[in-house]
Formats: structure tokens, C-alpha cells, sequence
């Protein structure tokens, strides 16, 4: 079941994509956000590099716990595994 504007509810949302890491209320709705990481390292000796990519998603509610709005955060393009510690 997708979720859909003025349709799905709080609960409905839970189920689907489980417990939101973070809640946040503005302005009389409630906001769920979803996120994950991606997280690639190198290590030489002892120099590492670290290049994270994260993805959001944030479900809007209003007043009545119904779906308002649905926002993906921009999509970045997938991170490279890179042994090298120095620049690019």
C-alpha cells in the first residue's frame, strides 16, 4: 500500500515504514522523517577516508493524523568505495 495525500494515517504510515527516526511538530503537524546512510571507508595505514550519502523521506500529518504531504529529500548519486585518503 502506497501512501497517499489526505488518505493514509499515522498508524497506516508506522505499519508500512516502521517507527520514524526523528518526530517533529511545526505548526500544528506532525512530521515523520526517515533517513538512511550509506556509509563507505578507507583506511591506509593510519589515514582513512570516510564518505557518507544519506537519503530523507518526511511524511507531513495534520491536525487529524491524516497524510498532508510527502517529501523525498534530493537524490545524491551513490558513493564510491575510495582507498586513497587524499583528495578526490
Amino acid at each position: 500500500m502506497p501512501v497517499k495525500k489526505g488518505v493514509t494515517t499515522r498508524a497506516q504510515v508506522a505499519a508500512l515504514l516502521g517507527a520514524p527516526e526523528r518526530i517533529i511538530e511545526v505548526n500544528g503537524h506532525e512530521i515523520f522523517q526517515y533517513y538512511r546512510y550509506d556509509v563507505k571507508m578507507g583506511l591506509l595505514l593510519a589515514f582513512s577516508r570516510t564518505n557518507i550519502k544519506s537519503d530523507d523521506l518526511f511524511v507531513i500529518f495534520n491536525s487529524k493524523g491524516v497524510v498532508d504531504d510527502v517529501i523525498f529529500g534530493k537524490p545524491k548519486r551513490p558513493i564510491n568505495f575510495q582507498i586513497w585518503p587524499f583528495g578526490d
